[in-house]
């Protein structure tokens, strides 16, 4: 018989089957309360570095629809419930706002300067708009 951990800790590392080296850097799988009292659970990845971490946001679409079709095909529903897949850095003890809006003139003439520019205003607004999701 597995154990929840266990079936926890394979379904997300199969999930990252095609990412060695995002696996690495997973510290510990574990299950929280959504809230103090409440009965629904949290899967919680916790990565030793806050590099991974970026990472694991990056790709976690795709990580997560590969875990969906695993928690399906194993059946898991009697095992390991859980609502929710929060990631999360070792040791994170602070959380970094963006206060930039995304919204600065480019001062430069110089096409690559403006280029990276245009890049960093762009992946702003990315992150705004996903943290309103």
């Amino acid at each position: 018989m597995v154990t929840k951990q266990e079936a926890l800790r394979e379904l997300v590392f199969d999930s990252l089957q095609d990412l060695q080296e995002l696996r690495a850097f997973v510290q510990r799988i574990e299950l929280r309360s959504f809230k103090k009292g409440s009965e629904k659970k949290v899967c919680v990845i916790v990565f030793s570095n806050f590099f991974a971490l970026q990472e694991w946001s990056i790709k976690e679409a795709s990580i997560l629809d590969r875990m969906r079709e695993l928690y399906k095909q194993r059946g898991l529903k009697n095992v390991a419930v859980f609502h929710k897949v929060v990631a999360e850095a070792q040791g994170q003890n602070r959380f970094y706002k963006e206060r930039s809006k995304g919204e600065f003139e480019i001062l430069s003439n110089n096409p690559a300067i403006r280029a990276i520019f245009e890049e960093i205003k762009n992946t702003i607004k990315e992150n705004l708009e996903r943290e309103r999701r």
